[in-house]
């Protein structure tokens, strides 16, 4: 036997679904066909405790089940705050998953700052297409501690994490070089090859990155160009353990200097070859990747966005606590999207595709000892006003 229903959203809520059509599950054979629907308190999506807590629904049976209610509410510390939502009637998990979702996900916002509160969810009884109400209920509640208790009194509290204003210097975690190139070949008029150029690989950087840009002219003719960018993503682990806090201020620096090992030409030269200060360094892009380089490094450049709260403050200082903080809180600008979680990176200020090796100009430079200098305040009973 087979069913489809129509499903509907109630407000605020988000549905997981995936797309295709399909019917729920046929006839199991004589089976009990009662519904099981599971609720549970998935947590906090931002490290802080911060934000609404998310709770989910999931059909975890073989059979469609109608709408129900769902209700939350705090225990403790101090009981109350209750809430009731509507959940939408819900198919099985199935391949394609049809019209009909199997999965049901709403936020319960707490009524203080998270210290110790231990969270109720229940949810009221499913019926199959026929009425059949579900018999395994178990499932239909989940009570928890969704975030721990301040510290006991005489236990000593690490000054970072004390109530006040503090500032972290946050070192890098995971890391990744990329380099791309391209070169010219010239053939005369019989096809012989005339020229083909290569500048040979770069020296290993002895301090930690290689960025910028470079290109070879030999005799009046395009010769190869290349880019260096490098991916950062800074160890937060000291700041993750300050709970009820405001992102003041995020400040990216790093040591420049002049890259060693090349070729054909110096490192930092003009456009005749010529050795050539850059007093400006090379990097000239800070933009936030795109992809997950960390767990999925792409094959070749890393794609990036160039977020508008970055702000180049000195040649080797730029302010990103705009985009930092919504990074970092998972936060959307207004009209947009949280900032991809993939760290920072740092490129030169023209891309592969804007060079033309029509001289000799070069700017690779080696990078290192890059932090963020992270100012932040904690407050002793919950984040103060969110300033932007």
């Amino acid at each position: 036997m087979k069913r489809l229903l129509t499903r509907s959203a109630a407000a605020f809520a988000l549905l997981m679904l995936a797309a295709g059509p399909g019917p729920v599950r046929a006839d199991h054979n004589g089976e009990d066909e009662r519904p099981d629907l599971k609720i549970e308190i998935v947590g906090f999506s931002n490290p802080n405790y911060m934000g609404p807590l998310k709770v989910r629904v999931t059909n975890v049976g073989n059979w469609w089940a109608s709408e129900t209610e769902a209700t939350v509410e705090t225990v403790s510390p101090t009981p109350g705050n209750v809430f009731k939502t509507r959940v939408p009637d819900l198919d099985p998990k199935q391949e394609p998953q049809g019209p009909t979702p199997y999965m049901f996900e709403f936020p319960y916002t707490l009524a203080a700052a998270c210290k110790g509160h231990v969270i109720k969810v229940s949810l009221s009884t499913a019926v199959d297409w026929k009425g059949d109400e579900e018999s395994n209920l178990g499932n239909n509640v989940d009570q928890r501690e969704v975030c721990p208790a301040k510290s006991q009194a005489g236990v000593e509290v690490p000054e970072h994490l004390r109530p006040g204003t503090h500032t972290l210097a946050l070192q890098v975690g995971p890391s990744l070089q990329r380099s791309a190139g391209k070169g010219w070949t010239h053939k005369d008029i019989f096809g012989n090859v005339t020229l083909s150029c290569s500048p040979g690989g770069l020296t290993a950087p002895a301090v930690d990155f290689w960025v910028g840009w470079g290109q070879i002219e030999l005799d009046g003719d395009p010769c190869f160009a290349g880019v260096e960018q490098a991916a950062v993503r800074f160890d937060e682990g000291l700041l993750n353990q300050a709970q009820n806090k405001t992102i003041d201020r995020a400040v990216l620096t790093y040591d420049e200097a002049e890259g060693q090992g090349c070729t054909q030409n110096p490192c930092w030269s003009s456009g005749t070859g010529a050795p050539q200060p850059k007093p400006d360094g090379c990097v000239g892009v800070l933009g936030m990747p795109t992809v997950d380089w960390i767990n999925v490094p792409p094959p070749g450049l890393i794609p990036y966005t160039t977020p508008p709260g970055i702000r180049r403050v000195t040649p080797r200082e730029w302010d990103v606590t705009g985009a930092y903080r919504d990074q970092y809180e998972r936060n959307a600008p207004l009209g947009g999207s949280p900032p991809p979680p993939f760290g920072f990176l740092l490129a030169g200020s023209l891309s592969l595709d804007q060079l033309t090796a029509e001289d000799n100009t070069n700017c690779h430079s080696w990078i290192s000892n890059i932090r963020l200098h992270v100012t932040y305040t904690v407050y002793p009973d919950g984040p103060g006003p969110i300033v932007r």
